[in-house]
């Protein structure tokens, strides 16, 4: 039976998770305009070239950034960078960061102006390249300031550069010809603005000091550089299918699965809001410290997730036209196909909070390269035969093989067989019931007023 400290240990911990998610649910609603808005403006076509665009860039920016995002994490969270210190270290290891990525782009140009820039004007292949600075610093911002632990802080500045983001595209609407060039410009503006917003925050986090911890710079790209190819194959994983349609299919066959996928991914809001306060609290903690409240947070997970499933399962046909109108009804077929996996990669990513944490880096690194194997495979059997349907398959696939190899692997060391690990106690119903009724009290108290 857990004793008092952990009780309150798991409160604390459920607090920072509500207020991430609260702020995930912000995001997610504004995403959910912006996605609505690019999806009605331009129609499937110049939809599916524009995620093509967009996905590169952000395949880029998770390349040339090296992972150094979760060694701010995990240094900053276990003391070995102190606050005082993080505002410099980041502008230092954002200029490398920067530059690695503006290399990275320059080598692979060529490929991206056949594959996807060659429908669209020459104008967005200068364009392009100012993506870089803003995509760094924001995940490098965002790393640090979660590895101190100020999850407040930045819930309330995601929201903020979210909303930046959604004003710069009615800007756009307002004032341009709709252009793919325009959405594309839109998105540069406000990543530099919210860059700006980033960097005062982490001045003000260092007690407005510029100090660099050298001593933990190559540390911190070591830890990143190990977890790094695990993380990059993973990326390259999760967004191979779209790539693949696009060049097996067409852009209209890619706007309609990435509303399929988009509509899967309102689920991961809730269990990165768990992972961004979940990582940085393990990697403080010792090995035997912190299973109680990671099986806790297994367990609920899997219970929020599979209400989220339902839930899309018998609205989301409506949800999926109402949103983005009648030309992406299929969406939904392919979120029902992708559903499963989903529950499954919710609970996977769970675990691999565990283990980075843990220093596991050489078993994330092995999962990520047979799980770009297996996905690569299936994507080029299933997608030329079954089209979009096919590349669903090729990823619930994928899906169900990171669950497997994760669970395996703490299962067999911990010594807790799967459905004793996942199955809910009493404290699980106690939990939620509790939730429920102080939800009620407050809404009541709302009413008196």
């Amino acid at each position: 039976m857990k004793n008092a400290a952990s009780e309150i240990e798991w409160l604390t911990f459920a607090r920072a998770v509500k207020g991430t998610f609260f702020s995930k649910l912000v995001l997610m609603a504004v995403k959910l305009f912006i996605s609505a808005v690019v999806a009605r403006v331009l129609g499937p076509e110049s939809r599916g070239l524009f995620v093509g665009v967009m996905q590169a860039s952000g395949s880029l920016g998770t390349a040339g950034t090296m992972s150094l995002g979760e060694g701010l994490i995990y240094l900053i969270s276990s003391g070995q960078i102190p606050k005082a210190k993080v505002f410099g270290t980041v502008i230092i290891l954002g200029l490398l960061c920067t530059v690695v990525v503006l290399l990275l782009l320059a080598l692979v140009f060529p490929i991206l102006a056949t594959l996807v820039l060659g429908e669209l004007s020459s104008d967005i292949g200068d364009i392009i390249w100012y993506l870089a600075p803003g995509i760094v610093i924001e995940y490098l911002s965002v790393s640090a300031i979660r590895g101190c632990q100020a999850f407040s802080l930045a819930n309330r500045l995601s929201i903020l550069c979210k909303l930046i983001l959604a004003t710069s595209v009615l800007v756009t609407l307002a004032v341009s010809d709709m252009r793919i060039e325009d959405f594309i410009i839109a998105f540069i503006f406000s990543s530099f603005i919210n860059s700006i917003i980033y960097l005062g925050c982490l001045f003000q986090l260092s007690a407005f000091k510029f100090g660099i911890e050298w001593g933990q710079i190559f540390p911190s790209i070591a830890y990143s550089i190990n977890l790094h190819p695990g993380t990059i194959f993973s990326d390259i994983e999760n967004r191979l299918d779209i790539f693949l349609v696009l060049y097996f299919l067409n852009p209209a066959h890619l706007a309609i699965y990435s509303i399929g996928v988009t509509v899967s991914g309102f689920l991961f809001y809730f269990v990165n809001s768990v992972n961004a306060v979940l990582f940085p609290h393990l990697s403080s903690k010792s090995n035997v410290e912190d299973q109680d409240l990671l099986r806790d947070t297994i367990r609920r997970t899997l219970i929020v997730c599979l209400f989220g499933v339902a839930f899309l399962i018998i609205f989301g046909s409506e949800f999926i036209i109402l949103i983005f109108g009648e030309a992406y009804e299929e969406s939904y077929l392919l979120f029902l196909v992708l559903s499963p996996g989903i529950v499954l990669d919710s609970l996977s990513r769970i675990m691999l909070s565990w283990m980075k944490s843990n220093r596991k880096v050489h078993l994330i690194n092995y999962m990520s390269w047979v799980g770009f194997a297996i996905n690569i495979i299936s994507c080029l059997v299933l997608i030329p035969n079954f089209g979009i349907y096919g590349a669903a398959f090729a990823t619930l696939i994928c899906f169900v093989w990171r669950a497997i190899f994760v669970f395996s692997i703490y299962c067999k060391q911990h010594q807790i067989g799967f459905i004793e690990l996942v199955s809910p106690v009493k404290s699980d119903y106690r939990f939620f019931v509790s939730i429920v009724a102080r939800g009620i009290l407050s809404f009541k108290g709302r009413l008196r007023f």
